[in-house]
């Protein structure tokens, strides 16, 4: 969506159209020089011009039928890292945060850094039928011109628009062959959403009160400050986890009178700074003894505290968050299946929240991209391949 004042002054006559923006991966660097010439508006208007198709159809998806999801446990192949900045907060201080650990330590092949070009703009409503019809008009020319499979992305309400107007749509269409990907910001803001009103009443408001204006925290819950709200939540799981991790350590001691969480720690603390510094890579972290060992003795604790109403929520709080940092990871790392099973996991808390719409539409477009193997098997290996997410910078956790 492009929205701009003409008027700044008084707001009026605001300008709403829609932006269209090409990514392409790994980038492409304009070293030609460009000569500077004289061009009437007349010009740049002739040049940058969509052609508007008037859509006539009364699209529905009363058609479609939903399928049973196929079943494939994927499993994130980091998940012990996580163990490991969580027990850090009790031996290091200061620390990098989650954010900053995976950063740090992510390395490997990866497509590398995209560019932009930005296109022509489309001077309608964006969530007028005939703009979106335009606009994948227009991208299936260029594709056709380039010969290759059109993927465009759309947020939520946009998205189920162009998913309607393609599944009406003859088989003889271009516009038949486009793929459609759904949005992962705006997905990302709605489930932070759900985090907030399923933990509504909880203490939650308060507790991130601590460390956030009274009126920051009302975005955070709501998901609207995402940069933020993902700050507060990790924050907070980092906590409850190292209580975890204390909690469950301080249960055994050693002969020698030694309390075994200092032994069972100051290992942890070894493989992290060995893993921080490059000396161990992720892989043989997460495989070390000592981290599987602290990892069971957590999930021996939370069974036990699955009998309390109370201690059962914020395990539930817990179970969020880390859905959240698996569709993170997906992002950053461009894993595919990863991506798909975060979304997958998000869809009852999305229901449970009231955010129905997208319930609705991740359900549809988690079907759609599962078909993709046989429907688009080019553009699936190329998703396989981390192409599905648009790298900013030309590193591993990008």
């Amino acid at each position: 969506n492009v929205d701009h004042n003409t008027r700044t002054l008084d707001g009026l006559n605001t300008f709403h159209g829609m932006g269209m923006i090409a990514m392409i991966t790994p980038g492409i660097d304009h070293k030609k020089p460009i000569p500077k010439l004289e061009y009437s508006a007349e010009d740049i208007a002739a040049v940058g011009h969509v052609k508007l198709h008037f859509y006539s159809g009364h699209p529905n998806l009363s058609h479609i039928s939903y399928r049973p999801l196929p079943f494939q446990e994927i499993q994130d192949s980091n998940e012990n890292l996580d163990v490991i900045h969580s027990a850090s907060l009790l031996f290091k201080s200061p620390r990098p945060s989650w954010s900053g650990m995976m950063q740090a330590v992510s390395s490997g092949a990866h497509p590398g850094k995209s560019s932009t070009v930005l296109l022509p703009m489309l001077d309608m409503d964006p969530s007028n039928m005939s703009c979106i019809y335009s606009a994948l008009k227009f991208v299936c020319s260029q594709a056709r011109k380039l010969q290759v499979t059109p993927v465009l992305t759309f947020d939520q309400p946009l998205w189920f628009k162009a998913m309607t107007i393609a599944e009406n749509e003859p088989q003889n269409s271009d516009i038949k062959q486009v793929v459609l990907r759904l949005g992962g910001l705006h997905i990302e803001m709605s489930f932070l959403g759900s985090i907030g009103h399923v933990m509504a009443g909880s203490g939650l408001q308060e507790l991130i009160g601590v460390i956030y204006a009274e009126n920051a925290v009302q975005h955070i819950l709501s998901g609207k400050a995402i940069s933020r709200a993902i700050r507060a939540h990790l924050i907070v799981d980092s906590v409850l986890n190292s209580m975890f991790i204390s909690t469950s350590l301080l249960d055994e001691s050693s002969p020698e009178g030694t309390s075994a969480e200092s032994e069972v720690l100051n290992r942890v603390s070894e493989v992290y700074e060995d893993v921080l510094s490059g000396v161990m890579s992720i892989e043989e972290a997460c495989q070390t003894g000592c981290v599987i060992k602290l990892k069971e003795r957590i999930e021996q604790l939370k069974m036990t505290l699955r009998n309390k109403k109370t201690a059962e929520l914020w395990l539930l709080y817990m179970e969020m968050v880390g859905i959240l940092k698996k569709f993170l990871k997906a992002e950053r790392l461009g894993e595919w299946k990863l991506h798909l099973e975060a979304l997958r996991e998000m869809l009852p808390f999305l229901a449970a929240s009231g955010h129905n719409l997208y319930t609705k539409s991740i359900r549809l477009y988690l079907q759609k991209m599962y078909e993709l193997e046989d429907s688009h098997p080019d553009i699936y290996h190329r998703f396989e391949s981390g192409h599905h997410v648009v790298r900013r910078s030309n590193r591993h956790w990008a």
